[in-house]
């Protein structure tokens, strides 16, 4: 019938689409890592929002501040050890010292990436990679949980005009 089916050979080769692509020059990687600071960077934009008490909002600006300093630290991070799996701290090294190896290192990277087969099917991080950013996603952890818990809280106090209610008609051409 020349229907497809599953690969009967063990274990079944995936596209390994949990990392980044090989290019470490692709705009991607700033396009997910501008989207973070973003998103992190709304939750600052409360920094002046009306709290219950002065230890809530004293604890909001901390948790807010540490969600987007967290998340630029794991950019800078992750991005240094991904410039250490893809050869690109070498490659910076060479072209300031030594532009003769350059040319040579270029031509073994390209080999190297051009051979699929050759390539390690997963590669687990660096230790150092691991150890770093395992308190830096706990710190993100630990704001996040404060932030949406605090979302909550704050209902338990809101402003009287959340009471209010709008006449959409003033709002909404109408005949």
């Amino acid at each position: 019938m020349g229907m497809p089916v599953i690969p009967p050979d063990r274990p079944i080769r995936r596209i390994p689409n949990d990392r980044f692509p090989m290019n470490p020059y692709g705009w991607q990687e700033y396009c997910v890592c501008f989207a973070t600071l973003l998103f992190t960077g709304l939750h600052v934009l409360g920094w002046n929002f009306s709290f219950p008490t002065a230890l809530e909002r004293m604890l909001w600006r901390v948790s807010s501040l540490l969600l987007f300093c967290v998340t630029a630290t794991f950019w800078v991070l992750e991005t240094m050890a991904s410039w250490k799996r893809l050869g690109r701290w070498k490659w910076i090294y060479l072209r300031l010292t030594d532009r003769k190896r350059l040319a040579e290192y270029e031509k073994a990277r390209s080999e190297r990436l051009n051979q699929q087969e050759a390539r390690e099917p997963t590669q687990l991080p660096l230790p150092w990679e691991f150890w770093t950013i395992l308190p830096i996603a706990i710190l993100y952890g630990v704001a996040r949980l404060y932030l949406i818990v605090e979302a909550f809280l704050e209902l338990r106090a809101l402003d009287g005009t959340a009471f209010v209610n709008v006449e959409w008609s003033d709002f909404l051409p109408h005949i």
